[in-house]
């Protein structure tokens, strides 16, 4: 069962997130710039596309809009968040697992 559904070649619904910390608070993205990596489950290919941050960052919302092209394979796929933070620290990605979330583009 996936986390999220889209309809091949839908642009809608935007696909949210709410990034939490170990103890299931807000993720504080003040600074941070966010993106998403999805992996198709059949190739592994892997394709990085812009997200943005949701009105207050201290709330953890994060969104990807979607754009023409960008449902139009379905199938299956691992996705996850990945923030970048000010300075040396490097990305962190949400969740932080091995596989990610589930996304199904459905025909």
């Amino acid at each position: 069962m996936a986390d999220f559904y889209v309809k091949q070649h839908d642009l809608l619904p935007t696909l949210t997130g709410v990034l939490q910390n170990i103890d299931l608070s807000a993720v504080d993205l003040t600074g941070a710039t966010v993106g998403l990596e999805m992996v198709e489950m059949a190739t592994g290919i892997m394709t990085a596309l812009p997200a943005a941050i949701i009105d207050d960052p201290t709330l953890g919302q994060v969104a990807h809009v979607w754009v023409t092209g960008e449902t139009d394979t379905g199938g299956a796929y691992f996705y996850r968040w990945v923030v970048t933070w000010p300075g040396p620290s490097g990305p962190e990605r949400f969740p932080n697992d091995t596989r990610g979330l589930v996304l199904s583009i459905t025909s």
